[in-house]
């Protein structure tokens, strides 16, 4: 998914582009204390690295941190020198 400037992921997803994206099963994630989500190992060989070799999937699951939900939120910022093509990009 390549982020369209001035949209936050959530909107994106609200978009007919957005048909067939890949989200997560957010019914299989957990919270920790804090409210982050937390991606359990089996979710995150699934979803995250589905075409992975074995050893790599699981040193990158070791590396996963919990995270907290504004990101999805977040609108994405685009770098000068970048060309997109939905709208004028600087």
């Amino acid at each position: 998914m390549v982020p369209v400037p001035g949209t936050s992921y959530a909107e994106y997803l609200a978009t007919p582009e957005a048909t067939g994206a890949i989200t997560m099963p957010m019914h299989r994630v957990a919270r920790d204390d804090l409210g982050r989500s937390v991606v359990p190992p089996d979710v995150a060989r699934e979803i995250f690295f589905p075409d992975c070799a074995a050893v790599d999937s699981e040193r990158a699951i070791e590396r996963l941190t919990p995270t907290r939900r504004r990101p999805s939120l977040s609108f994405a910022r685009w770098t000068a020198g970048r060309t997109c093509r939905r709208r004028t990009c600087s």
